[in-house]
Order: C-alpha cells, then sequence, then structure tokens
C-alpha cells in the first residue's frame, strides 16, 4: 500500500500543496498573552525496585530534562516516605513513596511570534501542531524566539504551565531537524494525563524517514539501551548502561541502497530512531552526526518525519488519530528516486 503511496505521490502532493496554499487553511490566529496555570503540581510514586532516585525521576517524568530534575532535588522538592531528599545518588528500595512537587509558573519570558503554525487538531483541552524542521521545540534559555512555542504563544490563548515558563505546554519533543505532528497541552491536567500516556507507551507514534544502506533485515525490533556519549556529550550511542529503548522498523520501499522507512518508537529517547536506525545499517539521510550520507543537493536536513500519533483523549477517552503530510523536501527525494536520477 505505501509503495503505491509513493508512486502517487506526485499527485497527492499536488492536491495537498493546492488546498494550503489556495485556502490558506488555519484554524485561528489570536494575539499574544498567553495565560499559564500557576499552581503547583504534586505527583506520587511507588518505586518497584532498587534504584538511585535520579534515575527513578528520570524514568518517571521522562518528558522532564536531567537538569530540572536535579534542580527539584536541590531545591528540596523531592521527598521519600514523607522526607525530602536532595541527593540524586539517594538509593529507593522496593515500595518507597516517592512525592514530587513541581512549582508553579511565575512570569513569562518566551516571546511570541506569528509563525503561521498548521494546526491539525484543537479542542479546549489540547492541540496538534505540524512542527516545521529547521526550529527547535523550545527555547533553551529564557528570553528566546525562534522556537515552535513562540508561535504557540502567538496562536493560542490557554497553554498548561507545568514544564515551566520556556516550554509551556509542551509534553513531548522533536528534535530541530524533524519536523511532523506534536502534541500540545492547553490545561495543567490534561498535560499531566498526557504524561502518563507517554510514560505507561499507550501513544502509539509512527515515523517516516529516508535512508541509506545496506540493512541484513527489512523489518525488525530494535531492542537496545541507549545513553549518552561520554566523549560528544550532546550525542547519543547503544550502551548497555544505558536505558531501555525499542522501536520497530520495517522498510516499505527501496531504491536500490536507498529505503523509505516505517519506524514505531515504543519509548522516546533522546535521538532514539536516529541512533536505532544506525545500528541495524539504515543511517537516516543527510544524518552526519549518525553516519548518514551527505547529499547537499538534493536535501538540507535529516530526513525525518513524525507521520502520526494516536492516543485516547485524556477528557472525552474518545481515541484520537492525528496524521500530517509529508513535508515537501522529502517529497522532492522521493520523486526523484521514483524517477530513478542518481545523485553526483
Amino acid at each position: 500500500m505505501i509503495n503505491d503511496f509513493t508512486n502517487s505521490i506526485d499527485t497527492w502532493y499536488f492536491i495537498w500543496y493546492w488546498i494550503t496554499n489556495v485556502f490558506n487553511c488555519k484554524i485561528k490566529k489570536i494575539s499574544p498573552g498567553v495565560k499559564l496555570s500557576n499552581t503547583s503540581q504534586n505527583f506520587s510514586f511507588t518505586a518497584e525496585s532498587s534504584q538511585r532516585i535520579d534515575k527513578f525521576l528520570s524514568d518517571s517524568l521522562s518528558d522532564k530534562s536531567r537538569s530540572f530534575l536535579q534542580n527539584l532535588l536541590s531545591n528540596e522538592k523531592i521527598s521519600v516516605n514523607g522526607k525530602v531528599k536532595s541527593k540524586k545518588s539517594f538509593k529507593l528500595k522496593v515500595g518507597d513513596i516517592v512525592e514530587i512537587e513541581i512549582p508553579p509558573v511565575i512570569a513569562l519570558e518566551t516571546p511570541a511570534e506569528d509563525m503561521n503554525l498548521n494546526i491539525l487538531y484543537e479542542d479546549e483541552h489540547l492541540l496538534a501542531v505540524l512542527k516545521p524542521w529547521g526550529i527547535l521545540t523550545h527555547p533553551l534559555h529564557a528570553g528566546k524566539g525562534g522556537s515552535l512555542v513562540s508561535g504557540l504563544l502567538h496562536q493560542c490563548e490557554f497553554l498548561s504551565g507545568i514544564n515551566g515558563v520556556m516550554r509551556p505546554g509542551i509534553v513531548h519533543r522533536l528534535d530541530r531537524c524533524t519536523s511532523g505532528v506534536l502534541i500540545v497541552a492547553k490545561e495543567d491536567q490534561t498535560h499531566r494525563k498526557l504524561q502518563e500516556y507517554f510514560s505507561n507507551r499507550t501513544i502509539q507514534k509512527t515515523y517516516y524517514a529516508l535512508c541509506y544502506g545496506n540493512p541484513k533485515q527489512q523489518e525488525g525490533i530494535i531492542n537496545s539501551p541507549i545513553a549518552r556519549d561520554p566523549k560528544r556529550r550532546t550525542f547519543q550511542i547503544i550502551d548497555e548502561s544505558g536505558r531501555e529503548s525499542i522501536s520497530h522498523y520495517k522498510i516499505v520501499k527501496s531504491w536500490n541502497k536507498f529505503h523509505f522507512v516505517q519506524i514505531k518508537p515504543k519509548t522516546g529517547r533522546t535521538h532514539q530512531i536516529r541512533v536505532h536506525l544506525q545500528s541495524v545499517g539504515l543511517p537516516i539521510l543527510g544524518d552526519t552526526d549518525y553516519q548518514g550520507r551527505f547529499m547537499p543537493k538534493w536535501l538540507k536536513r535529516v530526513q525525518l518525519h513524525s507521520r502520526s500519533i494516536e492516543f485516547l483523549h485524556p477528557v472525552t477517552q474518545k481515541r484520537v488519530f492525528i496524521k500530517s503530510s509529508i513535508d515537501a523536501d522529502m517529497i522532492s527525494v522521493i520523486r526523484r528516486l521514483n524517477r530513478g536520477e542518481r545523485y553526483v
């Protein structure tokens, strides 16, 4: 079926382009001034195994950064069996009750910017946006613009405040070079429930990638733990000491060594898809950080797209399925391959 999809890509791309550009489809545009939730968030977890508290926190609140969790420990926002703990090396025992307090958002520092975002789905509790490639999901420093968050602040009246002033509404992230579906929470209760979905792995995500290599298998499950590269701190590697990471991949069409691949990650580690595909001989085109083929005449970014996401709505309990169109740059490469062009 996907073979038919890639072969007929010229036709449906023309239709998609005509609709989105002629009619300029957009849900709404609201002036800046987002109201963020400003109450403390409290979580309670029970330790099911003996482990360090920093690893437990990282697994329990997988959408939070290590620095964010370390700040919670340092600021005495974590308690175990009613006693405050501040050292990340503290060892939990089975049955320990871990209570976490996330302080309220006090001020909004990220500037709002009109990015003409494509809203794929929206209701009073959450929305799904088509993240363009080339921009960060959230700013790295307070007061910085240019990220997806700035576009959301311009376009949305309400966003959850659980993740602080730099990440309002952000439940999960996509790399700068990745395009596609991204879920955003408008209120704290919905945000917490979506976090549980991601933590419990009940959200189903599907990605498309264009790869180049000589894989041994056409389909498989990659169950390889991922850890931070000790030599290159912004990179990830497969390492037995890392966190559990699972991805299912399937090659759905090939052009000699070029491959159109569908990936369904079960977990959501940093750079997971990029690292996993490299490990099975399918590095993503343009991903030179992970041995992907450099093809500047054909492409300008890593060829990875978040195609769809499916989950149970936190409030209505109805099944929600959201998908996005592949970006024009990926379509262009597929069209070249369908025509039998060679890269020179």
